[in-house]
């Protein structure tokens, strides 16, 4: 029965002093997922016990009892991300090549040329010509797309550990004192 008890003493320290000691630090951005799947981003404003204090992106500061955070990941830094970059400079540098042609195509100063149509209509060398520039803008807005991933990036997201053992205290709605153990293996 002592045994029992030096045991569970041990196995409380832990949790005692994970629930006193923040995972990370006020100020750090975090994206956590709780039990009920619920994602939450945002930065840290401050611990109390055993839960974790955010100001998400939108809305109000958020409390979650970190017994319900299920996965934590805390932005460590910035890293480059060319490809990224270059994908989304592409897409609008070709996006904004099929707005030019729809826009240039529905104009009635061009000339569909002899034969081709009415007014107000691409000929085909028309088209051709502007799905070049469509083209070309694509691959310009890769490569600018790929500068400005390079030198701004995105933040890198790494988990952060959390605590095997917990003891939450939390006050009841009809008074009294609550107290929860919890420990993940």
């Amino acid at each position: 029965m002592r045994s029992l008890a030096v045991i569970g003493a041990l196995l409380l320290v832990p949790a005692t002093l994970a629930a006193q000691e923040p995972l990370v630090a006020a100020g750090t951005r975090v994206r956590l997922t709780t039990k009920a799947l619920e994602k939450v981003d945002g930065t840290v404003t401050e611990w109390r016990g055993d839960t974790i204090v955010l100001s998400p992106k939108k809305g109000l500061l958020t409390s979650v009892p970190m017994g319900d955070v299920v996965d934590l990941l805390v932005v460590r830094g910035r890293r480059s991300n060319p490809w990224g970059g270059a994908v989304k400079g592409m897409v609008i540098g070709g996006g904004t090549g099929l707005v030019v042609l729809a826009a240039l195509c529905g104009e009635e100063d061009i000339d569909p040329g002899a034969g081709e149509g009415s007014p107000n209509t691409c000929s085909w060398s028309d088209v051709g010509f502007l799905l070049m520039g469509t083209g070309a803008l694509t691959v310009a807005g890769g490569a600018v797309g790929l500068v400005v991933g390079t030198i701004v990036g995105t933040d890198r997201w790494q988990p952060a550990v959390l605590p095997s053992a917990r003891l939450s205290v939390r006050p009841l709605p009809r008074g009294g004192v609550g107290v929860g153990f919890a420990l993940s293996f």
